[in-house]
């Protein structure tokens, strides 16, 4: 991963890694697209992102969708 890794802070708190604690993280967004959209075509449509955040030091990867796909 080219980028260099940084603290993250959700919802006012800083995250740390569920597994080993490190506080540092690439972050990458990621298209969330239904199978069925995708067999018809439709993914510009129901095109969906979710934000990963992945640990430095050992690889987990912690995944965050948007707020407003909650209601």
């Amino acid at each position: 991963m080219a980028d260099k890794p940084e603290a993250v802070t959700i919802c006012n708190r800083a995250l740390a890694c569920h597994h080993c604690g490190t506080q540092t993280f690439f972050q990458r967004t990621v298209a969330m697209n239904g199978a069925g959209a995708s067999l018809l075509g439709l993914e510009w449509f129901t095109q969906r992102v979710a934000f990963c955040y992945i640990c430095s030091d050992c690889g987990h990867v912690h995944w965050f969708m948007p707020n407003d796909l909650n209601s």
